[in-house]
């Protein structure tokens, strides 16, 4: 019996093992997706053509109100400012009385300082700007010299829209030799100051004359007990207790003349407790 005899082929024809099946499957597929695709076209085709033209401007009709026109430019412009109201200068002042006063009373101590400043040292322009210009500065001998010690507003009293006439206490010393100074008594000062809007200003020469007090009441000083004496004496061993006063708790205001630097005496109020 004849061997069956393997063949050996040199190149194995793939081409002949594949399954046909493959081929069809493919073709399938490849026809139904361009079916799909086709589909697809025709639906947006179609939808493209089927939307409907957008409707034309409907003419108004006689029997439409027409329509209000535009805002212009002049409707749409800012109202215009209102106007402030009229403010007379009476009307500022009443506003703050207090402030104003206070303002005159001190241009009235300013213009008095200057006032009294003036002597034969040089001369003086601020008091020029303070006075009005008719009426001249003071004048002073060669060699006369003054010093102002102070000078301080008692009162102000407006006498007219924004005019207050001030009283100014004042007190300084004169030396008409230039070496020796002299004090002079207390003078009291009226002074007419305009206030305004641009300032304070001096509207005549002041009125002078020694300043008058009311006459000084007792102090009701009784006799001090000993004890309370030697309480004084033992911090002002140099001390003359003239008297004192005792209050409803017991305690004494004892007045003492102390001896200060110089040698002056003065009286000074002690406050004991008991």
């Amino acid at each position: 019996m004849e061997e069956k005899r393997e063949e050996i082929y040199e190149r194995i024809p793939w081409e002949t093992l594949e399954n046909p099946k493959n081929d069809r499957q493919t073709l399938i597929i490849g026809i139904a997706a361009a079916v799909v695709v086709g589909a697809l076209v025709y639906s947006f085709v179609s939808n493209r053509q089927s939307v409907p033209p957008a409707p034309a401007a409907v003419e108004p009709t006689a029997q439409l109100a027409p329509a209000a026109p535009a805002p212009t430019v002049e409707s749409l412009a800012p109202p215009p400012a209102l106007t402030p109201p009229n403010i007379t200068e009476a009307d500022l002042y009443a506003v703050a009385p207090a402030a104003l006063s206070e303002v005159a009373a001190a241009h009235a101590e300013w213009f008095v300082l200057e006032y009294l400043t003036v002597d034969g040292s040089q001369e003086n322009p601020t008091l020029r700007m303070l006075l009005p210009g008719d009426i001249p500065i003071p004048s002073a001998p060669e060699g006369a010299r003054v010093f102002v010690e102070w000078v301080r507003a008692l009162s102000t009293e407006e006498i007219d829209v924004g005019i207050y006439s001030v009283d100014v206490l004042a007190r300084y010393m004169v030396a008409p030799d230039g070496q020796t100074y002299e004090r002079v008594a207390p003078e009291l000062l009226s002074v007419v100051v305009a206030v305004s809007e641009s300032g304070a200003q001096v509207t005549t020469a002041p009125t002078a004359g020694p300043a008058i007090t009311a006459p000084s009441a007792a102090a009701s000083l009784v006799e001090v007990p000993s004890g309370i004496v030697d309480l004084v004496l033992g911090d002002n061993p140099n001390a003359d207790v003239v008297g004192g006063i005792q209050s409803s708790t017991g305690a004494w205001q004892v007045v003492a003349m102390v001896p200060t630097s110089g040698g002056i005496v003065r009286p000074v109020l002690i406050e004991v407790d008991q």
